[in-house]
């Protein structure tokens, strides 16, 4: 019966019907009623453009962490503070996402991998891993040992960043300036009231100059009318906070800090912009998913038809990659819940190699990649 079906479907030469064959085809049969929707839109993201907490090795709750974008600069520039990366630069189609910011000082130079093991490159085929920015948005808010007060906000930070909270209007305002070309460096900022309920809207802005060195820490301390002064507010040095050489060791600057109440925020205090509304983190690490009896397959030359199976019901979607031209292309998605998978994809006048590579993503966020198949013409 289903190769039958599949026989059928593909005679069909409208792409039309392709279109809504790959939003309904379940199982062998054309039969949702079993079928559960994900509760996660995952066409949002990309698998082969998602990079997950490139700075640390964690993994955030399904609402929690910072989503962030990544900026470099045409032609090769290199600004001494952030505003060119936003107003001129180029922004890379990759999504980032942090479960936390917190990078004690230390060398970097590897770069952005994302989840297919790709690094993120400039157009001109460079790693990017120095002369780049970050804007990353969340929203802060007490984490359930947190008390309610007064919170004095700063950030250290190589070399400059911002963090700006939106106001009633609807407005960035900026709230912690550590801008410019500098040495780790503590900005200290404004004080803000935080209640159980309190939901900050929040931009951090940070940019990376010269490779090497790469510092940034979001900090808050709880402050009354008796809090004095901090001290280091201004001071910098790559080895005034942690000790790059030495795995980043905290020196007594910083323990200072941690002395008078200061605390990286952390990631139970950052939740994902619009969570309430279908937001999500897609680097969650749910169950562990596996792939099995995948095949691609070719129909009347321009007809690609790939299958394949998952141990548990999660979402269907391909990654086709052009080898000749390096375009790269990820179906889209129905969001349907299913064990056995198919997809058809239309590729007329195919005279190159093709790579596809079947993703499928489970109903608590664990992902699965098949290897890759290379199709020749």
């Amino acid at each position: 019966m289903k190769n039958l079906l599949l026989l059928a479907i593909a005679s069909w030469s409208l792409i039309g019907c392709v279109d809504a064959l790959n939003q309904n085809v379940t199982d062998g049969s054309i039969n949702n009623d079993e079928i559960k929707t994900s509760k996660y839109n995952v066409n949002s993201f990309s698998m082969n453009k998602l990079v997950c907490d490139p700075f640390q090795d964690t993994s955030p709750t399904a609402t929690g962490g910072l989503k962030a974008k990544l900026y470099t600069m045409p032609n090769g520039e290199h600004p001494s503070s952030l505003a060119p990366y936003f107003s001129t630069g180029v922004m890379s189609t990759q999504d980032l996402y942090f479960s936390e910011v917190n990078v004690p000082t230390r060398i970097f130079s590897l770069g952005f991998p994302s989840e297919t093991g790709e690094e993120i490159k400039t157009d001109t085929g460079e790693v990017i891993n120095e002369w780049f920015a970050l804007r990353l948005n969340s929203v802060l808010k007490l984490g359930p040992n947190d008390e309610e007060g007064d919170y004095e906000l700063a950030l250290l930070s190589d070399d400059g960043a911002t963090l700006s909270i939106k106001d009633e209007n609807g407005n960035f305002v900026l709230a912690v300036d550590n801008d410019g070309l500098h040495p780790t460096r503590m900005g200290c900022g404004a004080v803000v009231n935080m209640t159980a309920s309190t939901k900050l809207t929040v931009q951090i802005d940070y940019y990376q100059g010269p490779r090497w060195h790469i510092s940034v820490i979001p900090m808050w301390r709880k402050v009354d009318s008796s809090t004095t002064p901090e001290v280091k507010c201004g001071v910098s040095g790559n080895n005034t906070f942690f000790d790059f050489n030495n795995n980043s060791e905290p020196q007594p600057t910083y323990l200072g800090l941690l002395d008078r109440g200061w605390k990286p925020i952390s990631a139970e205090n950052w939740e994902i912009e619009d969570s309430n509304q279908g937001g999500f983190n897609p680097c969650t690490e749910g169950e562990a998913l596996a792939i099995s009896d995948y095949n691609v397959s070719v129909f009347e030359e321009s007809f690609v038809i790939v299958t394949w199976k998952t141990d548990k019901p999660a979402t269907s979607q391909v990654i086709y990659k052009n080898q000749t031209t390096g375009e790269e292309i990820t179906t889209t998605s129905d969001n349907l819940l299913r064990t056995e998978h198919t997809v058809f994809i239309d590729i007329p006048g195919r005279v190159d190699p093709y790579e596809f590579t079947a993703v499928s993503v489970g109903e608590d966020l664990g992902k699965a990649m098949s290897e890759v198949f290379i199709l020749q013409p």
